[in-house]
């Protein structure tokens, strides 16, 4: 009979929602209206039988009161004022989600209407009332009255089937529901396409699209029906301090809406909508789902209900707090390639404010501690025995299956697990926003989409027409056209020294409009751009991505053409390559250095694989090649050490190629203890922020005074060198969304580079690079033969615009040839990094003809 109840209960709330799902525009089919006309008066005869439940069961709401003598049965208030909390905690919830949508949204203000007041004020509280006056009404009918012959078909209920049944009933009749099953179903893929109707040119939803909707409405009742049975019985085993999987799965549902607000909060920017508004529908329900299976993952593996909670509250209130944190500097999110930082926490402490992390860690070890000291009073023992234990991740397992096989086959929907309304979501929207990035896809997709999207995604999507004769065709072609560059050219790179210096956040401010500084702070190193190959390089990344950069610079694979998965080359790609085609292979002896930590972005593990003869860096390198008695600039050590670090270890009598990476300049600006006496404004700015500003300014002053004096030491040298100088991005002196970045965006990802000779600057060719074109640019500069690989990255730097592999790549327009040479590059690259591996590192195709 409960059974009959429970569906009957479906009939009736899906009737009401048949009435108000379809958008605005979209009609159902004269067939499926006629279905749904019937449908609706089930409906009404279905509220008929509800009603009659809750005659029969008036006693539910009764208790008994009085002495031994004089006994009878009242109202119980304590019961029936559950029902008032439990619509306020729904509107709470309710509240939080419009919130949660709109974090985005600049121009949202509090008020009645966008709070949605109106459904507290003028739908619940009203239903409340009625409730409360039917239960008393109910409750004064003698039970002769109410023993009629129809209440024997009639179901018996407990309280909490009611308290259940409200929850219910919320929840499914919230637009917001509407508005998620709607939305995942048939909203187009991408803003240029129809509604996802099989009638979409009609706007006409007709019988199998309502079966479709059916189904997945009947999905979501069920869904919701369990999860309002264990939150009862969960707030049951809280009143009755029972440690149990009722308590557990509804402590994983509160946490994961607690953190899913916090992480994505932490995200917040100010920026228009998109066509589907400010995020995706369904994005909050998606990350509690992932967060939920994560949570009870824990709550089964530990097994003790406070000190998993404790867990929980300390990694992931550490993670909201350090996403926010990376967010308001770089305007990304931490991605899991990125949690290898934690293995090196004295690295990460010199990124952030160390007061602010105090405070925090002592704010969650505080919640920790009560914690523990709670759990010896409450919620003792075990939370499960071992069945349920191997029940509960057993399910696990099978809800968290469907999300790694479709994210490992994202772009083959034909080979995704049908989950409903999940494989939709996975899907929908793609078309617009994975080439906007994996930061814009963390705000409208959530982070946890992001995350999964990089563990189980490739490196890069096979490319139209990729095959090993395709393979051998592009090889035959660039195999003539590097015969006929090395025509004009006579010197081997391999006879010469080679040093590449990524300048941290080197990047001229006076480019800037709104910057206004005293004197230009690289006044040397624009005048060395001038007299030798110089410009401007476009970066992949605002105030951050130095290992990005790093890496296209060695190899010449640009961070274009791979996935959106991949955030840091250094961790997602080279491990997996069977070898790297990079500009340091045609040296006998390589030698990198980075006063830092060497195992920052895996920089230890990859320069090992690029054969590099020497590592050397502050930690987590050979012990031979540990710097040490480092000379320091406000916490990091200075240009001018590392510029004499390189002088002591050049060998005149062999050729030699440097990889250095200078940190002098890296954030914080908190501090300048140097000797520039530049000074700098910034329109706009506030004090704290022209402090900073001006602390910059004057230390890559400093770097602009070393580096002439570098460059002159080494025209002392009887070698032929060549500096590959370039700065890596511009610093988060101005944020992204300064005014005149707004205006001129593409100033946000420029920073200056210059290919210098220390034998004489026969080449004064001024151009725009990226970093995945420095390689070939030295080899034009200096005259050196290619190979045909060289020959193919040679061709895309003098016939594409260099903003094409650049944080706004979007913004850039390729004529047809210009596509066919970045196809080209992608089929080459994809093998190397995703596809078969026809291409190997004997090939033809990298080497220089003698």
């Amino acid at each position: 009979m409960k059974a009959l109840a429970l569906m009957l209960l479906f009939i009736g709330l899906s009737s009401l929602v048949f009435s108000d799902i379809l958008p605005e525009g979209v009609e159902y089919s004269a067939p499926v209206a006629v279905v749904v006309l019937v449908y609706r008066l089930i409906g009404l005869l279905s509220f008929a039988y509800l009603v009659l439940v809750f005659i029969k069961n008036k006693k539910i709401w009764l208790t008994w009161e009085g002495n031994y003598f004089e006994r009878g049965e009242k109202l119980s208030w304590r019961r029936v004022s559950v029902l008032p909390i439990i619509f306020l905690a729904y509107y709470i919830f309710h509240l939080s989600m419009i919130l949660t949508e709109n974090i985005n949204n600049k121009t949202f203000e509090f008020d009645y209407t966008s709070l949605n007041l109106g459904l507290l004020v003028e739908f619940y509280l009203p239903l409340v009332f009625a409730m409360l006056l039917a239960i008393s009404l109910v409750a004064r009918i003698p039970d002769k009255r109410s023993a009629w012959k129809i209440l024997d078909v009639v179901a018996d209920i407990e309280v909490e089937h009611v308290y259940m049944t409200v929850l219910v009933s919320l929840v499914f009749l919230d637009s917001m529901t509407e508005r998620l099953i709607w939305d995942i179903l048939f909203s187009p893929v991408h803003s240029e396409a129809m509604l996802d109707l099989v009638y979409a040119d009609e706007n006409i939803l007709g019988s199998s699209d309502f079966i479709s909707l059916f189904g997945n409405i009947l999905l979501v009742f069920v869904i919701l029906c369990v999860l309002s049975f264990f939150i009862v019985k969960g707030i049951q085993a809280f009143k009755s301090n029972s440690a149990n999987f009722p308590l557990s799965l509804t402590t994983s549902l509160l946490l994961a809406f607690v953190f899913n607000s916090l992480i994505q909060s932490g995200m917040r920017v100010d920026e228009g909508p998109m066509y589907y508004g400010y995020v995706v529908t369904g994005i909050s329900l998606f990350q509690v789902f992932v967060l939920t299976l994560a949570f009870m993952f824990l709550y089964v593996l530990i097994n003790r209900y406070m000190i998993t909670t404790a867990v929980i509250m300390f990694i992931f209130g550490g993670f909201s707090l350090g996403n926010a944190m990376k967010f308001s500097v770089r305007q990304e999110p931490i991605y899991v390639s990125e949690l290898s930082w934690l293995t090196n926490i004295q690295s990460l402490l010199t990124f952030v404010d160390i007061k602010l992390i105090l405070l925090a860690l002592f704010a969650l070890l505080s919640l920790v501690l009560l914690a523990i000291l709670l759990n010896r009073r409450f919620f003792k023992g075990k939370i499960m025995d071992w069945k349920t234990r191997a029940v509960t991740l057993l399910l696990i397992f099978s809800l968290y299956f469907p999300l790694m096989q479709n994210f490992k086959n994202l772009n083959t929907p034909d080979e995704q697990v049908n989950f409903p309304l999940l494989s939709q979501y996975v899907q929908r929207y793609n078309g617009s926003l994975l080439w906007r990035g994996s930061a814009k896809l963390a705000r409208d997709k959530s982070l946890s989409y992001v995350w999964l999207k990089k563990i189980y995604g490739k490196a890069m999507e096979e490319p139209a027409g990729y095959s090993q004769a395709k393979i051998e065709e592009i090889i035959q072609k660039y195999r003539k056209e590097a015969d006929e560059i090395n025509q004009s050219r006579s010197e081997n790179i391999a006879d010469q020294t080679v040093i590449y210096i990524l300048s941290e956040s080197l990047s001229n401010p006076n480019r800037i409009k709104g910057a206004n500084l005293s004197d230009n702070p690289l006044k040397n190193i624009d005048l060395i751009k001038a007299n030798a190959t110089g410009g401007l390089m476009y970066s992949n990344s605002f105030a951050g991505g130095t290992a990005n950069m790093e890496a296209q610079s060695l190899s010449g694979l640009p961070m274009v053409n791979y996935s959106s998965n991949i955030s840091t080359i250094n961790s997602d790609v080279f491990p997996s390559m069977p070898f790297i085609p990079a500009i340091s292979n045609f040296f006998p002896e390589k030698i990198a250095l980075h006063p830092e930590n060497g195992a920052n972005y895996n920089r230890n593990t990859i320069y090992k694989k690029l054969g590099f003869d020497h590592f050397y860096a502050l930690s987590n390198t050979d012990k031979a090649d540990i710097l040490i008695n480092q000379e320091k600039l406000d916490g990091y050590v200075t240009d001018a050490q590392v510029y004499q670090e390189v002088l002591d270890k050049i060998n005149p009598a062999q050729s030699q190629f440097f990889s250095v990476l200078t940190m002098q300049n890296h954030m914080s600006y908190e501090n300048y203890s140097g000797s520039s006496s530049l000074t700098a404004v910034g329109e706009g700015h506030t004090s704290e922020q022209n402090k900073h500003l001006q602390n910059y300014v004057r230390k890559i002053s400093d770097t602009d005074r070393e580096t002439k004096a570098f460059l002159e030491e080494l025209e002392k040298m009887d070698k032929k060198i060549t500096v590959v100088f370039y700065g890596d991005h511009l610093s988060n002196v101005f944020p992204i969304d300064y005014p005149s970045l707004k205006t001129e965006p593409f100033k946000a990802y420029q920073t200056d580079y210059f290919i210098w000779t220390n034998k004489g600057n026969t080449s004064n060719k001024q151009g725009d690079l990226n970093a995945a074109e420095f390689a070939p640019a030295l080899l034009e500069t200096v005259g050196a033969k290619v190979s045909p690989y060289y020959a193919l990255l040679s061709s895309i730097m003098w016939e594409l615009p260099s903003e094409y592999n650049s944080a706004l790549s979007a913004q850039v327009s390729l004529s047809e040839a210009q596509q066919e040479r970045i196809e080209e590059l992608k089929i080459i690259q994809y093998d190397l990094t995703s596809g078969k591996h026809y291409l190997k590192e004997d090939s033809s195709f990298f080497q220089l003809d003698e």
